[in-house]
């Protein structure tokens, strides 16, 4: 049968649901109703793309994820505009812990750790909320896209309901994982954050660029990423495209583009320079556009958020990143996906973008087809998981 594929990828939560149960149906497949609470943190644009995909995955696999209400923590107008297009259920918005910058856009620990200690109060008043909201819609399930809220919950109420807890970053606890010295202090912040967002959890799930083992109550499986990039077909167009999540990095763009002028990049960034080369598109940040241009382009360049790598390793796209500053998680990232060949080049925050050969060492669809795998069994396991629970 065939699809077609952006009109497909296009469907809200709604319509992509409604059209999984009419073709299950036809296929005489017993389709399985639940009632879920998303609790998301929206500072970056990873954890709320992850709710999307995991309630196709649910549809395609033939169940109904079915939210029943959204609560969102930090979230910015565009993002918070399109989860209440996406979904069709009440979407909260709330404070909660999170990352001060200085005056260059730049990660701050000193107003990070200040500003902690004032962002407590709202965390606890975003955790009663979230407990009105819990009993207002009765879900079946809440699931936690790496949410310090939730460990806050859980210190204060005792939860009837049971917990998942879907988090790249669970994998800092995992054996599997980077250990580096120089990270240690840093690293037992990122640890002690991870273990609260977790705690009260029945169910954790943490997303690996790779295959690992599954401990105890923490299940490794592959990044989930939605169908309009895992059902792409992948072309090699002239165009490097380039992600930012703000304007920290700009600059060395600009003066990469000045060297490569016959280049032309397009970039996404809620930040716009003064002035740009000829050969420097700008946009703002588009998600649709953005995996159009991702799945058409010859590179990427972009901050090391898990979700920007895992795509680009998915469409096989040679991908050079540099780490936020002062943000141990992306220079994690940036080092496990160098180490595993799905990048070509991790760049210090400091250090200029390099002139490379865009090509990709990734054996062509093998990424793909890890996580194509890894995602069904994941759906397996949550569905046995809720039977249960």
């Amino acid at each position: 049968m065939r699809i077609n594929v952006w009109r497909f990828a296009s469907l809200d939560c709604h319509s992509f649901v409604t059209f999984a149960t009419l073709f299950t149906a036809r296929t005489q497949v017993t389709l399985t109703l639940v009632k879920a609470l998303f609790l998301v943190n929206g500072t970056g644009m990873g954890h709320i793309t992850q709710t999307f995909a995991l309630a196709e995955l649910f549809a395609q696999h033939g169940a109904t994820l079915t939210p029943v209400a959204v609560m969102v923590t930090n979230c910015s107008a565009p993002k918070l505009t399109l989860l209440r297009e996406y979904y069709r259920c009440p979407v909260v918005e709330a404070p909660s812990l999170r990352f001060h910058t200085n005056a260059a856009g730049e990660i701050s620990p000193v107003r990070t750790a200040l500003g902690t200690l004032r962002d407590l109060g709202d965390c606890f008043r975003s955790s009663a909320r979230l407990h009105a909201l819990i009993e207002e819609t009765k879900p079946d399930v809440v699931i936690n896209f790496y949410e310090a809220l939730g460990g806050f919950y859980h210190l204060r109420y005792r939860a009837a309901t049971p917990w998942i807890s879907v988090a790249h970053q669970f994998m800092v606890h995992h054996p599997s994982y980077l250990r580096h010295a120089r990270f240690h202090p840093q690293r037992q912040v990122l640890s002690l954050l991870t273990r609260l967002t977790g705690y009260g959890s029945r169910l954790r799930v943490a997303l690996s660029f790779y295959p690992a083992e599954s401990h105890g109550n923490l299940i490794v499986t592959a990044p989930l990423l939605r169908q309009n990039v895992l059902a792409a077909t992948p072309t090699t167009g002239k165009h490097l495209l380039c992600y930012l999540n703000n304007g920290t990095h700009l600059p060395k763009l600009i003066r990469y583009c000045e060297r490569n002028s016959a280049q032309l990049v397009r970039c996404f960034c809620p930040d716009r320079p003064a002035a740009t080369p000829a050969n420097l598109e700008m946009h703002r940040p588009d998600w649709t556009r953005y995996i159009e241009e991702l799945i058409t382009c010859r590179g990427l360049i972009a901050t090391s958020g898990f979700e920007s790598v895992a795509e680009s390793a998915v469409l096989g796209k040679p991908t050079v990143v540099i780490p936020l500053k002062n943000q141990l998680e992306q220079e994690l990232n940036a080092r496990d996906a160098l180490r595993h060949r799905l990048i070509i080049r991790a760049v210090a925050p400091a250090d200029e973008l390099p002139d490379v050969k865009w090509i990709s060492s990734l054996p062509l669809g093998e990424t793909r087809q890890f996580v194509i795998n890894e995602n069904r069994q994941l759906c397996e396991r949550l569905q046995q998981f809720l039977r249960l629970s």
